[in-house]
């Protein structure tokens, strides 16, 4: 399912991309690594694909990370504190990620997006 269906302005995605990308900016190497990845497979910045297709960008850090459930769980919860602080939350997101289901986070964006 792809959050391209939120029901919000391409101004407010722009936006929340533009957030994402600046955390990962913190991470010059990595950030450069995941948008080649994303751009060879989707012709996207890895933080547009995260917002419109996150499971596809979940599965380019499983490559990226060789399956490494520490890293991507680090850099995701990392990530994530861009729309929450509840750890919890941050948790299930992920492990929905981790499923191919992206319904919990499409649920926080569309609250974010307000």
């Amino acid at each position: 399912m792809s959050l391209l269906n939120l029901n919000v302005s391409d101004k407010t995605l722009e936006k929340i991309v533009e957030e994402l990308s600046k955390k990962l900016e913190v991470m010059p190497g990595l950030s450069t690594i995941l948008d080649v990845y994303s751009m060879r497979s989707y012709r996207k910045r890895f933080a547009e694909l995260f917002v419109e297709e996150p499971v596809k960008a979940y599965k380019i850090m499983e490559k990226v990370f060789a399956n490494d459930r520490a890293s991507i769980n680090f850099v995701l919860t990392y990530l994530l504190r861009t729309f929450t602080r509840d750890d919890e939350l941050i948790n299930k997101v992920i492990e929905e990620l981790s499923k191919g289901n992206d319904e919990l986070l499409r649920k926080i964006l569309q609250g974010v997006a307000g």
